[in-house]
């Protein structure tokens, strides 16, 4: 009896969205509500018939509200994570793509680049980002799988990949080595998840 309540409920609560992982959790809160409204048919609660799926309901809406996306959270939770790394990195770790080896922009120059991160440079739409793989892995994708998050910032146009699609790309940087970077182009302001 359960299960067939649960199962009822969680389909009105997705509502038709197929990402898993709303499907998932509609069926968490529709067991829940499928046990507060048999605890309240036994009479253990107190509550009037019906009390326990309309207040499911409301707790459901407003979850699903606050995960801000209708798809699955992870990804729009990456892209975020990436962006807030830039926001608050931006000036400070990543060295002006003009600048001498010293960290030193040549026009006036700005002080050496502490605990750099990588290269940043100004094109048409933005600043595009080259960020050094260790920090890449170690900071901006903390948290997450790091090979996940290049997938994901790929899939959405963020991540200018290499030749052979993989993640990161050799390029010629300005303090002369030809590494592999993860270069994010100015598009990830933009995404939508």
């Amino acid at each position: 009896m359960i299960k067939e309540m649960r199962d009822t409920l969680a389909e009105e609560l997705a509502n038709g969205i197929t990402d898993g992982q709303v499907r998932r959790g509609a069926q968490r809160f529709a067991l829940i509500a499928a046990a507060g409204e048999l605890a309240t048919d036994y009479g253990l609660t107190g509550w009037p018939s019906g009390e326990a799926d309309r207040a499911v309901r409301a707790c459901f809406r407003d979850w699903h509200a606050a995960r801000g996306t209708k798809g699955n959270a992870e990804p729009a939770a990456m892209l975020a994570q990436v962006r807030n790394f830039l926001e608050a990195n931006g000036e400070a770790r990543f060295t002006a793509w003009n600048a001498d080896a010293n960290g030193q922009r040549t026009a006036n120059h700005e002080p050496r680049t502490a605990n750099r991160a990588g290269y940043r440079r100004k094109c048409e739409t933005g600043h595009e980002y080259f960020i050094e793989r260790e920090v890449f892995k170690r900071e901006v994708t903390a948290g997450f799988d790091p090979g996940a998050v290049p997938r994901v910032l790929a899939d959405c146009g963020a991540l200018v990949t290499g030749s052979n699609g993989e993640a990161t790309r050799k390029e010629r940087l300005p303090d002369g080595r030809h590494v592999r970077v993860y270069r994010i182009d100015p598009t990830i302001w933009e995404v939508e998840l």
